[in-house]
């Protein structure tokens, strides 16, 4: 993000001066501006002091935002509160605020986008800053509920980890994230995709992607991306999800087949709530699977995301460390999408029976033999099977032939178990 913007137009001359937190939240803003228009640039006069210009200071302090030290309003789901008033915003299936509604039912501030979020002719962004008729300012928060500057013409969204430019439209820096989609340009706006997806960060518009399955689940540890890049690594691929964000799916047609809104728990952290498009709250101890995305629930009972693809071959069944709910407790919550997994739950679920586990159990404990040769004999078959992909044929391969050397060591330790 930037730390300093000067402006030189026939209309304006103007600097801004922006400061962050240290990852990354916007603090404040100082905009110094010549209101005269003077002949030579204002960044000069700047230099020595401003001594012609006028300076407006915008203080972002968590969900208040502070004009020249005055709190201009407040930000809360689904709108904000000015001047003692409440605000809401309708919004599309983008979460871009569509329409601005007073609790005196008074609308206005409508606003109409192309696909990449650029306003239509009719909202002229700076008409879009103007006061309602009961003395409100409008909102700045537009496309996918990010804020527009306007201010000199400026006309960039502020992305957190980036600048948008919707009228290119691209990003002028790259993404930081770009090693991870060497196929697409470092400067697109989410994946050229704008119609399915948004960019709730400018960095990665997915929060965790498994064989082309978007994965969303509440993790306790983390409320920010920063929390997240020092659990996960900076590279992880794993996003933080802010209160808002919405996850859409659309059929073959384009038309909207559903669409999630998450929530975060501000304030244990633990019971974060997930609503459809319909604003029903999904039950908490259930994961609601579609074709190309999995909502995890969160209650403490309910498996963690987290622990999910840990075992080998990154699956989440064929191995020792099998998922966990978020108690620490053993979980087959989770229905893998692979079929070569089943067979190995099921494996799993027979020593769990015979209270086997871990390398021990595999290797020396000769009441699970049956249980094993019944995994060699099930990923035999789906090694063969045409029907399921090739990399899930080569895992069922693979773990009959480690069962099947388990299955024959166990054999030969039987026998000599029963040999005279």
């Amino acid at each position: 993000m930037p730390q300093q913007v000067d402006i030189l137009s026939p209309l304006a001359e103007a600097r801004n001066v922006y400061s962050y937190s240290a990852d990354g939240v916007k603090l404040r803003v100082v905009k110094k501006y010549n209101s005269n228009i003077m002949p030579s640039p204002i960044i000069c006069l700047m230099d020595q002091g401003m001594s012609s210009g006028t300076t407006q200071i915008t203080d972002y302090v968590g969900n208040k935002i502070f004009e020249n030290n005055v709190l201009d309003r407040i930000l809360v789901d689904g709108g904000y509160i000015k001047n003692g008033a409440y605000y809401f915003y309708e919004t599309d299936h983008l979460g871009s605020n569509r329409l601005t509604v007073s609790q005196t039912g008074t609308a206005s501030d409508r606003s109409d986008y192309y696909p990449y979020g650029m306003q239509m002719g009719h909202n002229d962004p700076n008409k879009g800053l103007a006061l309602l008729t009961d003395g409100s300012a409008k909102t700045a928060f537009k496309f996918s509920g990010k804020e527009l500057d306007v201010m000199h013409g400026l006309n960039l969204y502020d992305s957190q980890a980036r600048w948008y430019d919707p009228c290119i439209p691209i990003l002028p820096t790259p993404d930081p994230m770009a090693e991870k989609y060497y196929s697409i340009s470092p400067y697109v706006y989410c994946g050229d995709n704008p119609m399915n997806r948004i960019d709730p960060t400018g960095m990665d518009w997915v929060y965790r992607i498994v064989d082309g399955v978007t994965e969303s689940y509440y993790d306790r540890d983390v409320k920010s991306q920063e929390d997240v890049n020092k659990k996960y690594g900076d590279k992880s691929g794993v996003t933080h999800m802010s209160d808002g964000t919405t996850l859409t799916s659309y059929d073959k047609d384009g038309n909207v087949k559903s669409q999630y809104t998450f929530t975060n728990d501000s304030k244990e952290n633990k019971y974060g709530t997930v609503t459809d498009m319909n604003g029903n709250k999904l039950d908490n101890t259930q994961i609601t699977y579609g074709s190309n995305y999995t909502i995890f629930g969160t209650s403490d009972n309910s498996v963690n995301g987290e622990t999910l693809h840990k075992n080998l071959m990154g699956t989440s069944y064929t191995g020792p460390d099998n998922p966990k709910d978020y108690l620490g407790f053993d979980s087959y919550q989770y229905q893998p999408r692979n079929a070569s997994e089943y067979p190995s739950m099921q494996h799993d679920k027979e020593y769990d029976k015979l209270h086997a586990s871990g390398l021990t159990g595999a290797l020396f404990d000769i009441r699970t033999l049956d249980a094993d040769m019944r995994l060699v004999q099930r990923n035999a078959k789906l090694r063969n099977d045409p029907s399921i992909p090739i990399k899930d044929r080569h895992r069922a391969a693979n773990t009959a032939a480690v069962f099947g050397f388990i299955s024959g060591f166990k054999i030969n330790l039987l026998l000599l178990r029963t040999t005279p």
